[in-house]
Parts: structure tokens; C-alpha cells; sequence
């Protein structure tokens, strides 16, 4: 892969990560703000629970695409297998600090779902059955997925925090630059909860 089919993989899967970013960071504000102020958003509490759900969906989606384990898709693990098979033919913007090949080794480890309990929950449990998804056999059992594999808000941040970690271990080096995950207009949602 030369190097401009390299940077545009990249974009488009630091593209992805934004997004989950965004969705998430808005998601956790706007549950401090209900939080703080039940009264704003009782009046209209059909709207908020969709508006809820519609950004847990997102991040649920945008998340298990990113650790997808297909290998003909964009992923995580796709992407840090195009970086351990090139990594001997890239000419570095910036020498790397530390050994990339071990790096690129631990963090397809990190990504896999055989090795990273999180990620299997999430792609084996949730992906598979309720996500992309919702499995025939524990419908017609009344199980709910999302009830019976839940992962917690810290296990989301988890997630999130080492897929941009990993795509920052190495971009740098690569492509010269670090991406950021923050929105630009990261408190403009204030412009509705003010109005309530």
C-alpha cells in the first residue's frame, strides 16, 4: 500500500473515531445536564429519551465497526495490520521514541476480541446480537441483549480512549501530525438545555 491510499484508510477511519468521540462526549454532557436539572427535561421527556438513545445507538454502531474483526473491513485491527505489514517500507515524518513492531503487536492484541474481554463482549455479545443485528433465538425468549451484556459507561470510555490511542501511536510518526478528538463547537448543545 503506498502511501496516499495509507493516508486516505486513515482518514477514513479517524473519521469514525471523531464521530464516536463526538456522540459519546455529547452524550455523557447531556446526562450531567439532567442530572443537574431533572426539571429542564421533564417537560419534554419522550424527546430526551429518544435523543438519548438515538447517541447510545451511535456509539454502539460506530463502535463495533471500528473493532470489527472482518478482515475486509475498516477496522482497528485491519488498519493495524496494514501498519505491521508496511512497517518496514514507511519512511517516518518523525523517528518513532519507542519500537513500533512490538507496539503494533500489543495493540492488534488489544483490539481482538480473543484477547480483550471488553472487545468481545462488544463484538460477540452485542454486535452479534443486538446490534447490527437482533438474534431470532433470545427475542423469542424475551432476552435483552443490551440488559443481559450491558457494558458500563467506564467500559465505553474505554474503548473510545484506546481506539484514539492507538490511532495517535502511530499517525505521528507516519503522517506527521496527531489527531484530535474534541468537537470545535463541544458545548453547543448549551444553546438548547439554556432555552428549557
Amino acid at each position: 500500500m503506498n502511501i496516499e491510499e495509507f493516508e486516505k484508510t486513515t482518514s477514513e477511519l479517524v473519521s469514525d473515531i471523531q464521530m464516536l468521540s463526538m456522540h459519546w462526549d455529547l452524550l455523557l454532557k447531556l446526562d450531567a445536564e439532567i442530572i443537574s436539572s431533572p426539571s429542564k427535561f421533564s417537560k419534554s421527556e419522550h424527546f430526551w429519551s429518544m435523543t438519548f438513545n438515538a447517541h447510545l445507538t451511535s456509539v454502539r454502531i460506530i463502535l463495533s465497526r471500528v473493532y470489527d474483526t472482518h478482515e475486509k473491513v475498516l477496522s482497528i485491527k485491519t488498519w493495524l495490520e496494514i501498519v505491521k505489514a508496511e512497517l518496514n517500507n514507511l519512511k517516518f515524518m518523525i523517528e518513532p521514541s519507542c519500537n513500533l513492531s512490538e507496539l503494533v503487536i500489543q495493540n492488534i492484541n488489544n483490539s481482538d476480541p480473543k484477547t480483550n474481554k471488553l472487545v468481545n463482549v462488544l463484538i460477540n455479545q452485542l454486535r452479534n446480537n443486538g446490534i447490527a443485528h437482533t438474534n431470532m433465538k433470545k427475542a423469542s425468549s424475551g432476552i435483552n441483549v443490551f440488559k443481559e451484556w450491558e457494558l458500563t459507561q467506564s467500559d465505553y470510555q474505554e474503548l473510545i480512549t484506546q481506539a484514539q490511542e492507538i490511532i495517535n501511536n502511530y499517525i505521528p510518526y507516519i503522517l506527521g501530525y496527531k489527531v484530535s478528538y474534541n468537537s470545535l463547537h463541544k458545548d453547543d448543545y448549551k444553546n438548547i438545555t439554556n432555552l428549557l
